[in-house]
C-alpha cells in the first residue's frame, strides 16, 4: 500500500506534464513549433500550416545574413502582420500524375473562424515521380485574412473536387473540410 502512493503521485506528475504540454512548447522547442500545426486528411494526404505573426516575422528575419535582414523583416511584416496569414503545405503522396482532382491547386479552399481568405497564392509546387507513373506532389500556399481584432484561432481547409469523389477524402472532410487550431 505504501508503494502505490509514490506511483500516483508519479502518475499525476506525468499527467499534468501532457496536460501542460499541449499549451506550451517543450522545453528546447522551436518557437515555431507552437505556431504549426500538422493533421493527416487522408491516407497519403498530409498537411501542415504555419500561422504567422510578428514574432515569427522576427524569427525568419533574424534567420537572414547581415546586412538584409531590415529589408527582409520589412517585406515579410507588410505580408504576414496585417490580418491572419498562414503558409500552408499539402503533401500529396503516390498519386497518379494526370487527372487526380487533389492535385488541382485551384481546388483548396481555405477559411479562417469561418471567414473566406482575402488572398491565397500559389507559392510552391514539387513533384517527385515515383517511377510507375505515379508522383509525390507537395503544394505551398499563402493565405491571407483580413485584419480582426482577435487572432485567428482555427484554419479549416479542404478540396472542392473532393466532394464529387468523395472516395479521396473521405465522406466527412469531403464535406466540410478539416480543421487545425491554435
Amino acid at each position: 500500500m505504501g508503494g502505490r502512493a509514490p506511483l500516483a503521485a508519479v502518475a499525476l506528475a506525468l499527467l499534468g506534464v501532457v496536460g501542460c504540454a499541449a499549451a506550451h512548447a517543450p522545453p528546447g522547442a522551436s518557437p515555431v513549433s507552437a505556431r504549426e500545426r500538422r493533421v493527416v486528411v487522408a491516407d497519403g494526404v498530409v498537411v501542415t500550416a504555419t500561422r504567422w505573426d510578428a514574432t515569427l516575422v522576427d524569427l525568419a528575419a533574424a534567420a537572414a545574413p547581415g546586412p538584409d535582414r531590415k529589408d527582409i523583416r520589412a517585406r515579410l511584416c507588410a505580408r504576414h502582420c496585417d490580418g491572419a496569414s498562414f503558409t500552408v503545405v499539402v503533401e500529396i503522396a503516390d498519386r497518379p500524375r494526370d487527372g487526380d482532382v487533389l492535385l488541382d491547386p485551384d481546388t483548396w479552399w481555405f477559411q479562417a473562424d469561418g471567414e473566406a481568405p482575402t488572398q491565397v497564392e500559389l507559392v510552391a509546387i514539387d513533384r517527385y515521380p515515383t517511377g510507375d507513373g505515379r508522383a509525390h506532389v507537395r503544394m505551398g500556399f499563402d493565405v491571407r485574412f483580413a485584419p480582426t481584432g482577435a487572432a485567428a484561432r482555427s484554419l479549416r481547409l479542404g478540396s472542392k473536387a473532393a466532394v464529387s469523389r468523395r472516395a479521396e477524402l473521405g465522406g466527412s472532410i469531403a464535406r466540410r473540410g478539416v480543421e487545425l487550431r491554435w
